[in-house]
Formats: C-alpha cells, structure tokens, sequence
C-alpha cells in the first residue's frame, strides 16, 4: 500500500513546470495551485494510500465532488495536471500506458452503469484527431528524425513506448514491417519484455517511412541491438510536443495539447475508416478488448489522414 504525499512531489513538480516552456503566468497560477491543494489537502487531513495511482486521482476526485469542495478558485484542469504528473513519478508505467488505463477506468465505470461502451466520452477522443494541415504543420516544425518517429507512430499506430524500445533487428526491411515485442517504462528507465498489455503482434510500414528509416539507421549507425529512437521523455514524448506547439497546432497557455499517444489514437481511427474489420483493428492495435477499438468506429474520416492498412 502506497500513501500519496503531495509535499514530496511539490518541488520536482515545480522544475517540471519551467522545463515545459509554460507561459510565465501559467508557471505561476500552476504553483500557486499546488501549495493551496497541498495546505488544503492538511487542514482537512486528507490521506490517500492505495495501491494503484490511478485509484487515488478517483479517490481524491470523488473526495471533492462529494463535499462540493472548491479548492480557492483553483481550476480542476491544473489539480489534475498534478495528479499526473505524481503518477508519472510514481507509477513504473510510461506515460502511453498510462493513457491506456485511464482508458480503461472510464470503460469500466460505463460498465458499471450498464450503459454503452461505445458512448466512453467519444467527444474526449474526436478532440484529439488531427487533421491533415495539422500534422503537415508539426513535421515542418519538426527535425527530421522527429518528423521521421511522427510518421513512423501513424503507420504502425505504435504506443509512444514501443517505439522508443525498438531496435534494427525489430524490423523486416524486406517484408516493410515492425515486430513489437516490448515497451519503454520512462519511470523504471529500461525496457520491459512482454508487458501487461498486449504488445506482441506485427505492423506494417509503409515504404516512405521504411527508406527514411533505414537511412536514419544507417547515418547514425545504430547497432542490431541498440534502440533506434533513444529515450522516452526527451527523444520523443518532449520533441513532439515542441513540434506541434511550434506548429502552433492546438495550443493552450503557450504549450499544445497534443502527445504522442494522440498520433496513435488518429491511426487506430484511420484503420477503422479505411473499412478494415475491427477484429483486424483490435489485432493490429493490440488492443485487449475489442470494446476499447469500437470506440473509434463512428469518427469522420475527413479529420483525418488517409493511409490505408496492406
């Protein structure tokens, strides 16, 4: 059982803030969040032990719903930022997978009502499909090797982590494919073989991205067994973010919203507009319900880019 002490994370979190290229103001009403929440949080004795993170973000949720608390004015939007970012330190999750089980926490709560799973907050999904002068945009802004990974997560709707832990001898050069056995875990710093979700199954490449990639190997002269792309946090989670907000694609408060998890969410729409069978999508997603790709069945392929799964 893990008991969630919000002092302790204070500090690091206000370095991540001025890491993150946030406009000044946001920097400062952020902080100001954090030392009200944190003084709240110990005037009324709040304690929150648990033994997955995401439980305490409920519990912590529910806690202020059920006494209709507002916390100085603060805004929901930056307590949760918050949460977050504690779940990142604390859990051994990277942050892809952690989307994934928020994911899967709404699904179960829909479960729980006996509603639709198809009706899981597809308003919260549609936001993040990008459309095509967007992604044009961020690989303009982009270097060419994250220009390269933007393109590389589209064609094989890969999780952020798992193309961080790829390595040369996890791509058929012949057969334009990418075989995903593991994930990164930013929080543990190496890789983990065969982990909870359903990472084993083999993606195509399209062969634009396939020559670009090989070039890349071989101009930085990767080794068999070396990972192609480097670190989770500052080789890809960081550089694509800095694509779209230099893009100015989506942004708020000086940062765009968009991550890479989003380019994953737009190839899973793509694959299902592009009439492949959703047991097929279900397979190449790796996705552990079929539930989870229904979600994606009724989006607007004008939104999105059109490349078809071969």
């Amino acid at each position: 059982m893990t008991e969630i002490d919000f002092r302790e994370h204070a500090p690091s979190y206000r370095e991540y803030l001025q890491e993150n290229d946030l406009a000044s103001n946001t920097i400062v009403k952020r902080k100001n969040m954090v030392q009200e929440f944190i003084q709240h949080c110990e005037e009324k004795d709040i304690v929150i032990e648990t033994d997955d993170f995401y439980d305490s973000v409920d519990a912590i949720r529910n806690y202020f719903e059920r006494e209709d608390i507002t916390i100085h004015g603060t805004k929901v939007s930056a307590i949760r930022d918050f949460l977050e970012y504690i779940g990142t330190q604390v859990d051994t999750r990277t942050e892809d997978q952690l989307d994934d089980i928020k994911e899967k926490i709404s699904m179960s709560k829909l479960k729980a009502k006996k509603q639709d799973i198809g009706k899981l907050d597809k308003k919260e999904l549609e936001d993040k499909l990008l459309r095509d002068q967007e992604i044009e945009a961020a690989r303009q802004a982009a270097s060419e090797k994250v220009s390269l990974i933007i393109d590389f997560m589209l064609d094989t709707a890969a999780r952020p982590g798992e193309v961080v832990a790829m390595t040369p001898e996890d791509i058929d050069f012949e057969n334009g494919s990418f075989n995903i056995n593991s994930t990164w875990s930013d929080a543990k710093g190496e890789v983990q073989r065969s982990p909870k979700h359903d990472s084993n199954r083999t993606v195509k490449v399209s062969d634009s991205t396939l020559n670009r990639l090989e070039r890349y190997i071989d101009e930085n002269d990767v080794a068999e067994d070396e990972y192609v792309f480097g670190s989770y946090r500052s080789d890809v989670y960081r550089p694509i973010k800095e694509a779209f907000t230099h893009a100015q694609v989506r942004v708020e408060d000086g940062s765009s919203d968009v991550t890479p998890h989003w380019l994953r969410h737009n190839a899973c729409t793509r694959l299902i507009q592009n009439g492949n069978s959703k047991e097929k999508v279900q397979q190449y997603m790796g996705h552990s319900s079929i539930q989870t790709t229904e979600v994606y069945e009724h989006f607007d392929q004008s939104k999105v880019v059109d490349v078809e799964l071969s």
